[in-house]
């Protein structure tokens, strides 16, 4: 995927405050994080997160006047601590996390009142090695607004490029 199609699939129209501060949990080689900072106001800043250690280094440290703070962790560990945050994105990541229910409350419950989690993923249930935990997109839905989020809306579709699948992407507001 290039960094115009991640946009389109994730577009969006921000709060227009200042200064926001975002989180990117499993941003990989950072292709949605770029993304991210194309839409956000400037000055905002992202927190990168990933365990992949050579992944990371390929983010660069600010996109499009957006800061970006990369730290190699494992975003299903308790040792990811967010406080306040404006948004919170998952680019194909939370399909690796096995006990979603206890992660996305703790997740939306560190979203400010308002705050945007930004979900990218794909609309399937057969399970395979690269999506060990499927969440399509009516599950993904139940499973947000059960776990606190106020709304959960589709924002665009399209065909991956791996097998005869769909991605979502998905803005959940808490």
């Amino acid at each position: 995927m290039e960094i115009h199609e991640a946009i389109d699939l994730i577009r969006f129209t921000p709060a227009k405050e200042p200064n926001q501060v975002w989180a990117d949990l499993g941003c990989g080689n950072g292709l949605f994080t770029r993304a991210l900072a194309s839409l956000l106001p400037g000055g905002s800043r992202i927190h990168a997160v990933d365990a992949d250690e050579k992944a990371i280094r390929k983010i660069p440290g600010s996109y499009n006047r957006v800061g970006i703070e990369k730290s190699v962790l494992d975003f299903t560990s308790d040792s990811v601590v967010l406080h306040r945050m404006d948004g919170i994105m998952m680019a194909n990541s939370l399909h690796y996390v096995k006990e979603k229910e206890p992660f996305l409350k703790r997740m939306i419950a560190s979203l400010k009142i308002g705050g945007y989690f930004l979900l990218v993923d794909y609309d399937m249930e057969r399970v395979n090695r690269w999506v060990p935990y499927p969440l399509q997109i009516a599950s993904a839905e139940q499973l947000f607004l059960h776990c606190g989020a106020q709304s959960f809306k589709i924002l665009n579709r399209r065909k991956s490029v791996f097998g005869d699948q769909w991605m979502y992407a998905a803005l959940i507001v808490r």
